[in-house]
């Protein structure tokens, strides 16, 4: 199957290139530029392809058949276009290598590049690994969003006939935006096994966008150093929480012979991450648990490691990003809309992020029809993707969703949406928030909002940044970026605001870089040299220290780091559970988020981890008051009427349920259970209901009479 796999993403390559070559009609893309975008564009309209076409025949097989024979006619079908790049390519090559500079150059941006991918590589693949044929999972941020992504995969890879169902709360609509896990699902199909399956769409799709975010910082900035230190800001850039560093330096300096072995100690072994000092947003270990209120955990290992849905946004960003700013004054940017409007399957947050940035480029553009264009045609293509879905992608059940909420997480509002109360880990002051969270960044975005405002702050300053095209483009849109996610909170729970934040970082990087290099031009001179070096070298150790702190203790001790995520009872339970029961029976088990029926065997659960279901604003309380009334009073009628095929009695069963009568449940079918008797597999028998009722009826005669004497 590795070689479908291989033909398959290939056609995707060349899929992608056509569609590059139908947006970028004026060639404004160079040939890097071309390709990375072809990479996005190919994966994500081939995944998408392959999940109509498995909708309209109710098979992922068939889908994957119609997807490969569709792209090969599209393919032949366009066969000049892609004969046509490859001559550029080769043009290239040959160009470079007559070229002892060009040679140079391209030898710089490969290890700037490789770099930056290297980097992101070893955090992605921290996050699941395989060890003695046992998977791993980060026991920091994010376990527990593995786990929930592992279940989906083997849910929708398993699933026949194919729907698109929840796989965690049977019988409604997925409420996720799923691609990137059906893209898993789809390889996990062609036996490519779980590890590879999980890691590979990932990997293409951030390796695709940090190279094409790369590529315009080096248009931007006609510079390949300032590209990658504003890649290396994006994925490492960090706020304050180096403060903290070194006090726990100080506090290990008795114990080590000198300051410098306390320093190389805590570097080491630092006792808890320093992007992650809060209270409230859990996922961490205990003794990270600190009232210091950071929560903007650096992005590489926040937004492009676990969370996959925003490393697939995050690159289709990148190529939108890119379009819009090569023809913003063009009168064909409502075309990304036919891209963009799919993006609630893929990552919600990204559209979000990229309907404030319209509108902030709306306010301040001459050609305002182009942007209404732009948003109607989005909006319309959304629209008809979740009809299309019935649904699936955004089907909110209850839940605060938008609703207004002050300063992000900067404290707790109980009595108002701006006034702060008590509570301890939080701030009353969201600049002092800000100011720790986002750090130089953050000040120094502030400063060019303040220089574009108020013209008379620095004439020679405000003339350079004035005439530059780029900054003053992405200025409008960082500012609403920024100020609507510390304005409105979009999920129930406000710290996935950070999800849109992150685009405002993105920007808000780019026009710091921008900003430094203006001055740098304005004051170089061989005797300001040394100042200007010294400035850059503090700017930097500002701006990542403790992202760099998080980040290489995240990549030189993931082994130390990790949970073995099933034991060896939990895998032969799953095994047997693949082996025994149809694709589409129902399980009824405890909320842990280690659940092996769904992550393992692929089985749909009847209500599995209740944090993920409210955090994606669906209504748990009718469906926990009807498990209580099968498991506290023996109802089996009740089991049989909402379809569940079997119930799992375990440890994780009682501690959610803990008057759950098990006795009574081990009087039922037994198929299955553990050499230790600590796991039993209970096969509900419609059949024998009548049985079950005489005897309720009988118990319930026998306890009358016993209270009556």
């Amino acid at each position: 199957m590795g070689i479908i796999v291989f033909l398959l993403l290939l056609e995707h390559l060349l899929l992608g290139i056509i569609l590059v070559n139908k947006f970028d009609k004026k060639n404004l893309f160079s040939f890097s530029e071309k390709f990375a975008s072809g990479i996005i564009l190919g994966m994500t309209v081939g995944f998408l392809i392959i999940l109509y076409a498995s909708l309209i025949f109710n098979d992922l097989w068939y889908g994957i058949i119609t997807c490969i024979l569709l792209e090969l006619f599209i393919i032949l079908w366009q066969f000049k276009l892609i004969t046509d790049f490859v001559k550029n390519y080769l043009q290239k090559i040959k160009f470079a290598n007559s070229n002892r500079k060009n040679i140079f150059e391209i030898f710089i941006d490969f290890l700037f590049i490789f770099t930056l991918i290297l980097i992101f590589l070893l955090v992605l693949l921290g996050v699941l690994f395989g060890e003695e044929s046992q998977l791993r999972s980060i026991n920091t941020t994010g376990f527990s969003d593995t786990l929930y992504h592992l279940g989906m995969i083997q849910k929708i890879a398993n699933s026949h006939p194919f729907i698109l169902e929840e796989h965690i709360f049977a019988n409604i609509n997925i409420t996720y935006h799923f691609l990137v896990n059906f893209a898993s699902a789809t390889l996990l199909k062609l036996n490519l096994g779980i590890l590879t399956a999980f890691h590979l769409p990932t990997m293409i799709m951030g390796i695709s966008g940090i190279f094409l975010f790369f590529t315009i910082g080096k248009r931007v900035f006609k510079s390949s150093f300032l590209s990658f230190i504003t890649l290396f800001l994006i994925l490492i850039g960090s706020g304050l929480g180096f403060l903290w560093f070194f006090q726990d330096v100080q506090n290990i300096n008795n114990t080590q012979p000198t300051y410098i072995s306390a320093l190389i100690e805590t570097v080491k072994n630092p006792p808890h991450e320093y992007t992650h000092l809060d209270m409230r947003t859990g996922g961490k270990l205990k003794e990270s648990k600190t009232p210091h209120n950071i929560v903007w955990i650096v992005p590489v290992i926040s937004f492009l490691s676990h969370q996959r849905s925003s490393i697939l946004g995050f690159s289709l960003f990148s190529f939108i990003f890119l379009f819009l700013w090569r023809y913003k004054n063009e009168n064909s940017l409502w075309k990304i809309g036919l891209i963009a409007g799919f993006l609630p399957l893929i990552h919600i947050h990204t559209m979000i992020a990229l309907l404030i940035a319209v509108f902030g480029w709306f306010i301040f553009s001459k050609n305002k029809k182009q942007w209404v264009l732009l948003t109607i045609t989005t909006l319309i293509v959304s629209f008809v993707v979740i009809i299309s879905l019935n649904g699936s992608a955004i089907s909110l059940k209850e839940g605060n969703f938008f609703y207004l909420n002050f300063g992000w997480m900067t404290c707790e509002h109980a009595q108002n949406w701006f006034s702060c109360s008590e509570a301890e880990g939080t701030d009353k002051n969201a600049f002092i928030f800000w100011s720790k969270n986002f750090g130089i960044i953050f000040w120094t975005w502030i400063l060019v909002l303040l220089i574009f405002t108020f013209k008379n702050i620095h004439p020679k300053i405000n003339l350079a940044i004035k005439h530059d095209n780029f900054l003053k483009w992405i200025i409008a849109p960082s500012f609403f970026l920024f100020v609507i996610p510390n304005l409105i909170s979009f999920q129930p729970w406000e710290f996935d605001n950070n999800k849109v934040l992150f685009y405002w970082w993105i920007m808000a990087v780019f026009i710091t870089i921008g900003f430094a290099n203006l001055i740098y031009q304005k004051i170089k001179s061989d005797k300001n040299k040394v100042f200007v070096l010294l400035l850059i070298t503090i700017y930097l150790f500002l701006g990542t220290f403790a992202g760099i702190i998080d980040t290489q203790a995240r990549i030189l001790n993931f082994k130390k780091k990790h949970y073995l995520l099933w034991n060896q009872p939990n895998q032969k339970l799953a095994t047997y559970v693949k082996n025994n029961s149809t694709t589409n029976s129902l399980f009824l088990t405890g909320k842990s988020p280690f659940n092996t029926i769904s992550t393992i065997s692929g089985r749909q659960l009847y209500m599995g981890n209740d944090i993920w279901l409210s955090s994606h604003g669906i209504n748990i309380k009718e469906r926990e008051n009807i498990i209580k009334e099968i498991l506290y009073k023996n109802n089996i009628e009740l089991a049989c009427n909402e379809k569940i095929d079997y119930i799992l009695l375990d440890d994780d069963l009682l501690r959610s349920y803990p008057l759950t009568n098990i006795e009574f449940f081990k009087t039922l079918k037994i198929a299955y259970k553990d050499d230790l008797n600590n796991i039993f597999l209970i096969k509900i028998e419609c059949t024998d209901i009548k049985t079950v009722k005489v005897e309720r009826f009988i118990e319930k005669i026998k306890e009358e009479v016993k209270n009556k004497s």
